[in-house]
């Protein structure tokens, strides 16, 4: 929910900050056309999963090829249709994962590939680290760190006596908020190819941002399990 919500927001506010917009339309036009079109691809491909699930079977090397190629696709119609890739393919996820109520695709165990994921996250990460931006840069990393987690700790605290949550558990949940998810790196990518000097600016801050939570984020997340009992030393 938190990537849905935050993809739908950045995908209704990136209009406004882009030099151009593609195909000519206004700010609000463009708004709808990304998300509905993206939602709607998303879906598209969805089915079209299931079908192509019809005909090859419940064989696993027939639908990991298939997983592929769905992935693939979504990319590349969201690419040639000016749709938001993140959106089109969470909503392929959301779909595939809650609508296939007669479970026709296959869940796959990545294992080691999922590791491969993250070894390639940190790598483009460090690609967008630049010593110099970074110092000079600091002050606002430092600022945005302490703002988000205000914000989440916050939110939390807003709902935790309707979640029925005690005041250990509100400060264990909001440490373990901390870490910071990765598609924070695909936003700012998407940013630079429609306003490439801000983008460039946000993907140095963003990928900062992000390369100090992967370190702060797990000891901050195992303190938490710690502090509520559901880990030990």
């Amino acid at each position: 929910l938190n990537n849905l919500f935050g993809i739908t927001v950045f995908s209704l506010l990136i209009p406004f900050a882009k030099s151009r917009i593609p195909m000519d339309m206004n700010p609000l036009t463009y708004d709808a056309y990304r998300i509905l079109g993206s939602l709607f691809l998303g879906m598209s491909i969805f089915l079209l999963a299931k079908i192509f699930a019809h005909i090859v079977g419940k064989k696993v090397e027939n639908q990991f090829v298939l997983f592929v190629s769905t992935v693939l696709l979504t990319i590349s119609l969201a690419r040639i249709l000016h749709l938001s890739m993140i959106l089109s393919l969470l909503t392929l996820g959301i779909a595939s994962r809650n609508c296939d109520r007669k479970h026709i695709l296959l869940e796959f165990d990545f294992k080691w590939g999922s590791r491969l994921a993250f070894i390639i996250l940190f790598v483009v990460t460090g690609i967008q680290l630049n010593i110099k931006g970074l110092i000079s840069s600091a002050m606002i990393v430092v600022t945005f760190i302490l703002v988000r987690s205000f914000a989440k700790a916050i939110g939390v605290w807003l709902f935790s006596k309707k979640s029925r949550i005690t005041g250990q558990q509100t400060f264990a949940i909001s440490l373990a908020l901390t870490p910071m998810a990765g598609i924070a790196m695909g936003m700012a990518s998407t940013l630079t190819d429609f306003n490439e000097n801000l983008g460039q600016e946000m993907s140095m801050i963003i990928a900062s941002v992000v390369a100090i939570l992967h370190i702060l984020g797990p000891i901050a997340t195992q303190y938490a399990f710690l502090r509520v009992g559901e880990a030990f030393k």
